[in-house]
């Protein structure tokens, strides 16, 4: 891609010249001591030495990966006829060092004078030159060239042209100018694509229809490359797969024309969704008059419930013969065909003989954006103490509370972070009033009073080295 340089009959001689140097430099393998650069004014002796990693003392064997690294820094700045003429050897130490003098010759500088871009329709000229890094004025560079035509197939892609191609019709000289480059490049748009349909491969529990509404895809609509990662986030953050391939595109029998209609194909691994854990033990009785009890902990989670993506849990613990905890948990994903979730819990525990605690709670959560959700929840709290005691332990009471969360979470990977943050904060506010017992109401002053509750979470994920990841955190 860049322009052949011709060789002179004097650069030839003059290469032959510095060749037959190199060869009776290498024949007796002395050490160079030190270089200095003749007919270089872009840049000077140090930043040869210093950009080209020169070393002294340095053996003559690599006078010739010296003379490489230099001769690729003039072209990367636009001075493609840059040549090295010779290199003469001054004078030898009495140990065999040499000091060397190599003369170049730089010639013109070429730089970009013009970049056109042919062929395009779907998208302006004038942005596809904004996000390019080889602009005029700058020296001539075949990686950026290739990183920005990598760069306009992105945003073919992206614009609902996956089958666009870019290629260079030419570089060269403007009229005989050798100090001016020009740029053409030619761009074949290609047809448009709509994506219509989705399909899963690879699920066995989960139902198609729960992964292809999780896709949040409007069948009709372009074809966006950005579009397919969000998808493939969107899918992991249900947490009911192993593994989740990135979604590919494929074309439906039958399409011609300048639309194509298309179709996106979801490779998934199924991954364990319910997970059972538990002990159970018998305690005997431990005299004449008393009884044996079961005691233990039971936990059961299904956060795929008959393979529709709805979660359910159950939790049971007996501590002793009088003290135990129940808890049920039952959550509705995409409420009215939105991402509307709807979550209701049940919790008690029997402390002892002394009270019961019980509560309810009632939350939705709206997924505003992938990142961003905000919630509403109401929930109701109950303390009865024992009617068979005889002494106060606590107070009968009831409480009723309202409150909101706000949960942003950028997370790459929910169940193993390497990068991103996850801020949540949350408020409630609830009317507590003390309704007993009637003996032991002379105890309190306040018998109805209101509570409030603020709580916030911030969790930074960074990736540092291979296999390494830093948290911070502030709760």
């Amino acid at each position: 891609m860049t322009p052949r340089p011709v060789i002179t009959s004097h650069q030839l001689s003059a290469l032959c010249g510095w060749l037959f140097v190199l060869y009776g430099i290498a024949s007796a393998q002395p050490t160079v001591r030190s270089i200095a650069f003749e007919g270089n004014s872009y840049f000077s002796d140090r930043q040869l030495i210093e950009q080209a990693r020169i070393t002294m003392p340095m053996p003559s064997s690599g006078l010739t990966a010296m003379s490489d690294a230099v001769t690729a820094l003039y072209r990367a700045e636009g001075y493609y006829s840059f040549t090295v003429d010779s290199i003469v050897g001054l004078r030898t130490s009495e140990n065999g060092e040499q000091d060397l003098t190599i003369f170049v010759t730089e010639n013109v500088r070429t730089l970009i004078a013009e970049v056109v871009i042919s062929g395009t329709s779907v998208l302006p000229n004038t942005r596809l030159l904004e996000r390019m890094e080889t602009a005029t004025g700058e020296p001539f560079r075949p990686e950026l060239l290739e990183s920005d035509i990598r760069t306009i197939l992105e945003m073919y892609a992206d614009a609902g042209h996956p089958f666009a191609a870019v290629s260079a019709e030419s570089i060269g000289t403007v009229q005989d100018d050798p100090a001016a480059l020009k740029v053409h490049l030619i761009v074949t748009e290609g047809p448009a694509v709509t994506i219509d349909e989705v399909t899963v491969e690879g699920n066995t529990v989960t139902r198609p229809e729960v992964i292809i509404r999780e896709a949040r895809l409007i069948p009709g609509g372009a074809f966006d490359q950005t579009r397919l990662e969000l998808i493939r986030r969107r899918i992991e953050r249900l947490q009911l797969f192993s593994m989740v391939g990135e979604p590919e595109l494929y074309i439906r029998t039958g399409s011609a024309g300048s639309t194509l209609s298309g179709g996106l194909r979801i490779p998934v691994t199924e991954g364990s969704a319910n997970n059972f854990d538990g002990i159970l033990g018998y305690v005997p009785p431990t005299g004449t008059g008393t009884e044996g009890y079961i005691t233990g902990n039971l936990h059961l989670t299904m956060r795929n419930l008959f393979g529709t993506g709805r979660k359910a849990m159950f939790r049971w613990q007996r501590e002793t013969a009088l003290t135990q905890e129940l808890e049920l948990q039952y959550r509705e994903p995409w409420m009215f065909g939105i991402p509307l979730a709807v979550q209701a819990a049940f919790q008690q525990r029997k402390q002892d003989s002394s009270y019961v605690r019980t509560k309810s709670d009632l939350r939705t959560d709206l997924a505003v954006t992938d990142a961003l959700t905000i919630a509403v929840h109401a929930s109701w709290e109950s303390v009865y103490p024992s009617s068979e005691l005889q002494r106060f332990t606590v107070f009968r009471s009831e409480a009723l509370f309202f409150g909101a969360d706000m949960l942003y979470d950028t997370r790459v990977n929910l169940r193993n972070p390497t990068g991103g943050l996850r801020y949540s904060a949350a408020v409630q506010q609830g009317e507590k009033r003390i309704l007993g017992p009637e003996q032991y109401l002379g105890l309190t002053v306040l018998r109805n009073f209101t509570l409030r509750r603020f709580s916030m979470d911030a969790e930074v994920f960074l990736s540092t080295l291979s296999r390494q990841v830093l948290m911070f955190g502030v709760h």
